[in-house]
């Protein structure tokens, strides 16, 4: 017969196990993430690494509240996501970063398009203005309601209201020109 103590013991025990890590690459990333949000729980939906001459620039993972395997059903999905970026090189500077976000929008959007979210894209390069250096976790969260949230280790940089930031910033990673066709189909758990 088991005890209280026991079935206690077993909850938390089976509840580590749903909550344990993922390692990608030599960095950490959590199963489940816990959003403020009503303490959303998201679920690491996929994850990959950005490679470069064989060494690992950065770890991406993407955490939904059910898992997804398409851009289109991820932007139907009303829930709050997170997008998780962890800086796994010694330095990425800050011209390189808005560099490649530049070009990311670019190739995925109409010139019109892009210059409509514009000023969208010119806040989230300020966030990139000191880089970032080995270790930096990258937060880019869409809360419902709110818009795009975006952290670093933790502390809140900026904020983009309403979803089409969001949904421009996914399109660079999971739209018909991702950065990394490889990585695209990490992140959609492919």
């Amino acid at each position: 017969m088991i005890t209280r103590f026991g079935i206690i013991f077993l909850i938390t025990l089976s509840s580590t196990w749903l909550i344990h890590g993922k390692q990608v690459a030599g960095v950490e990333l959590e199963e489940v993430a816990r959003l403020s949000v009503d303490n959303t729980q998201l679920q690491l939906n996929g994850s990959g690494v950005r490679l470069e001459a064989q060494h690992a620039v950065y770890v991406g993972g993407l955490y939904l509240k059910n898992q997804k395997t398409t851009l289109a059903d991820i932007i139907a999905d009303p829930n709050p996501k997170r997008f998780l970026f962890h800086c796994s090189t010694s330095q990425i500077s800050s011209e390189k970063l808005i560099g490649a976000w530049e070009q990311g929008f670019a190739i995925n959007y109409t010139e019109q398009q892009v210059n409509e979210l514009k000023p969208m894209i010119t806040e989230f390069n300020k966030v990139w203005k000191s880089g970032l250096f080995e270790g930096d976790e990258v937060w880019v969260d869409f809360i419902p309601n709110e818009g795009t949230k975006i952290s670093i280790n933790g502390k809140l940089v900026t904020e983009i209201p309403g979803d089409k930031f969001y949904h421009a910033f996914l399109k660079t990673w999971l739209g018909p020109h991702p950065f990394s066709p490889k990585m695209k189909k990490a992140l959609l758990g492919l």
